[in-house]
């Protein structure tokens, strides 16, 4: 898995070598699993008419992510039954054991400039996830993926120009991520047999950059909102009263959601006149970095 992920990284690097963008990336999933927004040509915004290409890759890490609900399904021989955690359960929750998002992905990202400053662009990629609840000192329950799984996503930006050498820019981004085959370390130390996981989050940034000849070095603040839900299914063994090994299903749904304030400053270093490259991280929470490429066309 990790040689496949390796290679996927090192093609998309080769193949499509990375333009002019500052890149102020994006979380989660959890997705944060999560894509990078483009903050590119911000002292020049791009003419009406022009694409854009670029491959990049992301490390993403939440820590906020709080219980929504949680619901537990019964599938056994003698009939079927649910119990879902009361409001009182999920606070106890959120108070006694934290939840954990990672995500690494690669993927590319295709822009387009509808008028002077104003651009749209849409990425997909390929995103393999850790993500972990019930933490606490003793007890923690993990779910990966044995796959990656498949990130799609698309953003609005808006470049204004200030000075000949400051600009401003806002951007509204979107991304979704599904994966239906996952590794499960399950706190119960049943035996998994099927479980997925879903991840979405809107993002909103704003970032000043100032040039400096061919570099451009640029900070800025953002706001994201992540969804994570996790879903799997336990087989749990039992004899009933003539000695016959049977099992019974128990199913566990459950939603998290997670918001955070955070800061993010990073640089692009222009290469020719078509092609940059570009780095930036994002603090506290989440803690994210991005590395991309860029191509005008």
């Amino acid at each position: 898995m990790k040689k496949k992920l390796h290679m996927i990284i090192l093609l998309g690097f080769l193949t499509i070598q990375y333009g002019f963008a500052m890149d102020p990336g994006q979380i989660t999933s959890l997705g944060k699993e999560t894509a990078p927004s483009d903050t590119s040509g911000m002292i020049k915004p791009k003419k009406k008419g022009r694409f854009f290409i670029s491959p990049f890759y992301q490390f993403a890490h939440l820590t906020n992510l709080k219980l929504i609900s949680s619901v537990d399904n019964f599938k056994m021989v003698d009939g079927n039954g649910s119990y879902e955690f009361s409001q009182e359960q999920v606070d106890q929750y959120n108070q006694y054991y934290k939840t954990l998002y990672t995500n690494s992905m690669v993927g590319i990202r295709v822009g387009y400039q509808l008028m002077e400053g104003l651009g749209i662009q849409v990425f997909g990629g390929v995103s393999h996830f850790d993500f972990k609840s019930w933490v606490s000192d003793d007890n923690t329950s993990t779910m990966s993926t044995d796959y990656p799984s498949v990130l799609l996503g698309a953003a609005i930006d808006y470049k204004f120009r200030i000075t000949d050498h400051l600009a401003a820019l806002a951007i509204l981004s979107y991304n979704y991520s599904k994966t239906g085959s996952t590794e499960n370390q399950n706190n119960s130390g049943e035996k998994v047999i099927s479980s997925k996981l879903t991840s979405m989050f809107w993002e909103a940034n704003l970032a000043l950059g100032y040039r400096l000849g061919h570099f451009l070095p640029y900070a800025g603040a953002g706001y994201l909102q992540q969804f994570v839900h996790p879903t799997w299914t336990e087989q749990v063994p039992y004899t009933d009263e003539n000695g016959i090994l049977s099992y019974d299903e128990h199913e566990f749904d459950t939603h998290y959601r997670g918001h955070a304030f955070y800061g993010f400053v990073g640089t692009e270093f222009l290469l020719f006149q078509n092609l940059s490259v570009y780095a930036r991280c994002s603090f506290m929470n989440p803690l994210t970095a991005t590395l991309g490429f860029r191509i005008q066309l």
